[in-house]
């Protein structure tokens, strides 16, 4: 059924375009015109031929789903218990006694005779250089820089700007008609933009360097010497006799007693905690799981196909014969194979 729906509708629009065909190609360089101008070449259409249908038988695979119990093995885990005997270390504690050596201390007086350092003060009487200090006055000179001002010409150099007139090119864009013609020959009318380059006239500042003559007050130095008096302190040695505190030290026999700490070794019973480890045997229960294969039936769907034979209309195209009066040429436009004349 699909089929003859697409033949007829092939058949239905071949027929509605066949005027359109001709007037489409128009007139072409070895054709129907002799000035080779594109008109379009006006023909009397035939009407249409009604297109024959016949019965054919059409086989074709046709796709059936069905159902389909199928047979599978699956691999399932079934836990069990089961009996262990394993091996637990049990702590034992117990008390001993041990023997031990113990180290006291012992404290005792014992006498001794120490040397002991006593400070001893005393005046002595010492001669001695000193340094006095005398101050006088001592003239002396030294020179100044005083600032002296004097004018002085110099050249300096400024910017002056000129104003002067330059041309130059820009760019305008416009809008300019065309008169363009389209695949069929047919004329029409566009609108370009076109860019062309026009002068035009501006105002450029230009920078210009030139010299003037100015007097500029300069400030130099002249050296002048000058006369001062200043302080001089100098030293003058002279012998005096002071008094000197002196402190010397004696060692002297002191008596004296002090605490010796000595260590005495002793036996001594101590009691210790022992802790023995004994290996027991005990019995505990797990879990083990085991794969069990087990066959399952499922049902399934399964897509077969099957040969279906129809009997379908199907329409048979007719040789289309030349609608137009002018052959060829009308049929399929001006061309080469026939013209009007």
């Amino acid at each position: 059924m699909r089929r003859l729906v697409a033949c007829s509708l092939s058949a239905a629009s071949l027929l509605a375009l066949m005027p359109l065909v001709a007037d489409a190609f128009g007139c072409r360089r070895g054709g129907c015109c002799e000035s080779y101008s594109c008109a379009p070449v006006v023909c009397a259409p035939v009407a249409p031929v009604a297109p024959t249908f016949e019965e054919r038988k059409v086989s074709y695979l046709k796709p059936v789903w069905r159902e389909k119990v199928i047979e599978e093995t699956v691999v399932r885990c079934v836990p069990r218990e089961e009996k262990f005997v394993y091996e637990v270390s049990v702590p034992v504690t117990r008390e001993e006694k041990r023997t031990v050596k113990v180290c006291r201390p012992v404290t005792r007086e014992v006498e001794y005779v120490s040397k002991v350092a006593v400070p001893v003060h005393a005046v002595e009487k010492r001669t001695v250089m000193v340094n006095v200090p005398v101050q006088k006055e001592v003239p002396y000179e030294y020179t100044v820089a005083v600032p002296r001002f004097r004018e002085v010409p110099r050249k300096v150099s400024y910017c002056e700007y000129e104003t002067r007139t330059v041309e130059t090119a820009v760019p305008v864009c416009r809008v300019v008609p065309e008169v363009c013609t389209d695949a069929c020959g047919r004329c029409y009318t566009t609108c370009r933009t076109v860019t062309e380059m026009q002068t035009c006239v501006r105002n450029v500042c230009v920078p210009v360097m030139r010299e003037r003559e100015v007097t500029v007050r300069e400030c130099y130095y002249e050296r002048e010497v000058r006369k001062a008096t200043r302080l001089v302190c100098e030293y003058r040695q002279e012998e005096r006799t002071v008094e000197v505190p002196v402190c010397r030290t004696e060692y002297r026999d002191v008596p004296s007693k002090r605490l010796v700490c000595e260590n005495v070794m002793e036996d001594r019973e101590v009691v210790y905690r022992v802790c023995d480890y004994t290996r027991e045997k005990r019995e505990g229960v797990r879990t083990v799981m085991e794969r069990v294969n087990e066959n399952v039936k499922r049902t399934v769907r399964v897509c077969e196909y099957e040969t279906v034979t129809e009997t379908v209309r199907v329409p048979v195209c007719n040789t289309i014969s030349a609608g137009y009066e002018c052959g060829y040429g009308a049929a399929w436009g001006c061309g080469r194979r026939g013209c009007c004349h």
